[in-house]
């Protein structure tokens, strides 16, 4: 995502953005001072990130800034985050009622992802991570691969 493309939108809209602009700002100055082609694909990662943690204030908000953003993949609602898995579960554990349970229910259908940048897993691969480090979420609904009504995204970024 390319983060002034992301500002224009929002303020094309009026739509509050909220994103960690330090670490951005980070990540310019590790690279500072970097010349040639390692330097060019330093400069290249701090204006264009692959994936960019924001907050908004509604969905409706962010179905907007998609309507219009030209290099933006998806959108989608972080449940939970963490250095470890450990804490990545355990913060989706105290958020599943308000944010898992409304969307990956009884009646309802889902599949899982797993995304990683600059890594592909296998089919067998994904699913021994899903049954090993998602089992303890306890998912209700139906599995389905084709049309689900949800789809969760694990995205794995080291």
């Amino acid at each position: 995502m390319r983060v002034p493309e992301l500002d224009a939108v929002a303020q094309l809209f009026g739509i509050e953005v909220g994103y960690d602009k330090a670490a951005l700002e980070a990540l310019a100055l590790d690279h500072k001072g970097i010349i040639g082609e390692q330097g060019m694909r330093h400069e290249a990662e701090m204006r264009e990130t692959s994936s960019l943690l924001v907050d908004l204030r509604s969905d409706e908000d962010a179905a907007k800034l998609a309507s219009r953003l030209i290099l933006v993949d998806s959108i989608s609602e972080l449940w939970g985050h963490g250095v470890t898995w450990e804490e990545t579960l355990a913060m989706c554990m105290r958020s599943k009622a308000a944010l898992i349970e409304p969307h990956i229910r009884e009646g309802r259908t889902f599949r899982v992802r797993v995304e990683a940048l600059g890594v592909t897993y296998k089919t067998e691969d994904q699913v021994a991570l899903i049954q090993e480090r998602l089992g303890g979420l306890d998912l209700k609904g139906k599995v389905r691969l084709t049309d689900p009504d949800n789809s969760i995204i694990v995205l794995m970024d080291f």
